[in-house]
């Protein structure tokens, strides 16, 4: 892979989570990671291609070109709007928390967040890279993808399931039920479904709480009507 390239892309996503917002080369150049004269290339080629724009004397923000780049963030916004309601009431009913997220550029990436009024607060990172392989919403996210797992990850799957053999086993539960019910977390219930369109999976809502909160009975509810909102969202995707 092209390193130049990637940091490029990296940098164009950071910035447009920051929309009209005016950077400086070394604000940009700390974004990246990069020294400030490897970034200054990478902005030049990217104001010549209309990707940024030049504010001022030593500004950047984002071009025309990027900022007319925007079928993702349409796509999220569609599925912020579908997920929202039927998440929010579902966390509420069961005392929960709750996520929509998609896959993006390799990552998970969070849509939302659903917290109910008495839903406790369980600690969890947020889209850290190992996020693909230890959530259950990471579970969904790749359970259609064929791409061999990276050897730098296969510490933290042993240490998480203790096999990568087991991580596939559980992409094949997905495959075929359509969610995924599992601890991940010590004393925490975690459960997770697919929003598919096609063999693609554009989505994962999911919803978790304290274990000892919520019995058996109510366990295979709340994983019922987790996996109705999916498959609600699924009849209005739209393409």
């Amino acid at each position: 892979m092209i390193k130049v390239l990637h940091k490029a892309f990296d940098l164009l996503e950071s910035m447009s989570a920051n929309k009209g917002m005016v950077f400086t080369l070394a604000q940009l150049a700390r974004m990246i990671e990069e020294k400030p004269t490897t970034c200054a290339n990478i902005v030049k080629t990217l104001c010549a291609r209309g990707y940024l724009s030049r504010v001022g004397r030593g500004g950047y923000t984002l071009g025309p070109v990027a900022m007319g780049l925007n079928y993702e963030e349409q796509a999220d916004t569609r599925l912020i709007e579908m997920a929202r309601e039927p998440m929010l009431a579902l966390v509420q009913k069961y005392g929960a928390s709750g996520v929509l997220a998609v896959l993006r550029h390799g990552k998970k990436k969070i849509l939302d967040d659903y917290k109910s009024d008495s839903a406790l607060m369980i600690s969890r990172t947020v889209r850290a890279d190992h996020e693909l392989y230890t959530t259950s919403t990471g579970l969904c996210l790749t359970s259609r993808d064929g791409k061999k797992i990276p050897r730098e990850k296969e510490g933290i799957i042993r240490e998480t399931y203790g096999s990568t053999e087991r991580l596939l086993e559980l992409r094949g539960i997905i495959l075929e039920d359509g969610y995924i019910a599992i601890s991940l977390r010590p004393q925490v219930f975690d459960v997770a479904a697919t929003v598919v369109r096609g063999d693609t999976v554009v989505a994962s809502v999911a919803v978790y709480l304290p274990a000892v909160l919520i019995g058996e009975k109510e366990k295979k509810e709340l994983t019922e009507e987790l996996c109705a909102i999916a498959k609600s969202m699924e009849e209005r995707i739209t393409i």
